[in-house]
């Protein structure tokens, strides 16, 4: 099953992020990937979120490359 998952959230991710938007689909997948891949539910979210951040601010603030904002266009 977990090497179905890749795929898969490459599909979600194309179909999802632009009304979703990169951070709340990326936090969604690596959640994903890190429980199926038996990493602890504490330790899975808290990596899933921070990691995600911290390729939203890389991307958006010091390279300068957009990504998709979907329904937090208004926060972010």
């Amino acid at each position: 099953m977990g090497f179905l998952l890749v795929p898969i959230s490459v599909i979600f991710y194309l179909l999802a992020s632009g009304s979703l938007g990169f951070i709340f689909c990326s936090v969604i997948i690596l959640l994903a990937l890190f429980l199926v891949f038996g990493v602890r539910w504490l330790t899975a979210t808290s990596a899933s979120v921070l990691v995600s951040l911290a390729i939203f601010f890389l991307f958006e603030r010091l390279l300068a490359v957009p990504l998709p904002r979907g329904f937090l266009e208004s926060i972010v």
